[in-house]
């Protein structure tokens, strides 16, 4: 059902997340979330947590294979998004 030039694409793997500079960018926009004291996110992970993921710059997958402490940095703020824009509300 596809068109063969989507089909038969060359795949690209998750972003590359090697470059010091992600790392930095998504570690301050989670501080900063942080810092807010109202993110959703709060209500169902650990600050401690947080301070501990972003003190961690292991190139250890957390789980997975791809999900080293950038991709897991940017997980959280993608879900904080995901909880903010559809208002879920945790009971």
């Amino acid at each position: 059902m596809l068109p063969d030039d989507v089909l038969w694409r060359k795949k690209s793997p998750y972003p590359k997340t090697h470059n010091p500079s992600y790392l930095a960018a998504v570690s301050d926009r989670l501080r900063e979330v942080m810092a807010e004291g109202t993110a959703p996110l709060l209500s169902i992970v650990r600050r401690e947590a947080l301070e501990t993921l972003l003190q961690s710059d292991s190139a250890e997958p957390w789980y997975g294979q791809l999900m080293t402490a950038p991709q897991t940095i940017a997980y959280m703020l993608q879900l904080n998004y995901w909880l903010e824009k559809y208002r879920v509300e945790l009971i």
